[in-house]
């Protein structure tokens, strides 16, 4: 995991040696982490429409063997798509509290979204 960028980072290197001696549970000998991917098709050359898919992500060992399947079974219910050539505006603002969490403890979270997207709707064909 070291090859990931840091959450809260742009450039800064996932540390997964800090990451696991902050997370072990050296009671039940297991590793509470979470992780969060974003994608990005921004430099991405001919991309169009691509409507309704899912993304499988795996966790492999060097032989290229499945350890564990990152989405389980909620891969076929988690879709995204992706809109060629259509202008959105996304702003968000949030805090949360504590700014490090763990297994059992309480998470606030305070957040305001703005979503404006133009929405075309014909007879044959919805789409934004």
């Amino acid at each position: 995991l070291t090859d990931f960028t840091a959450m809260g980072s742009t450039d800064g290197d996932f540390d997964e040696t800090a990451a696991n001696a902050t997370y072990y549970d050296s009671t039940n000998d297991i590793i509470y982490e979470n992780f969060i991917f974003h994608l990005s098709f921004a430099d991405s050359v001919n991309v169009n429409t691509m409507l309704n898919n899912s993304l499988l992500m795996e966790l492999q060992d060097s032989d290229s063997q499945t350890i564990v399947s990152v989405l389980g079974i909620q891969r076929d219910v988690i879709r995204y798509t992706v809109y060629n050539d259509e202008d959105a505006l996304l702003h968000t603002v949030g805090t949360i509290s504590p700014e490090t969490l763990y297994l059992g403890n309480i998470l606030n979270i305070n957040a305001s979204t703005k979503f404006e997207q133009t929405c075309y709707f014909t007879l044959k064909n919805d789409f934004c």
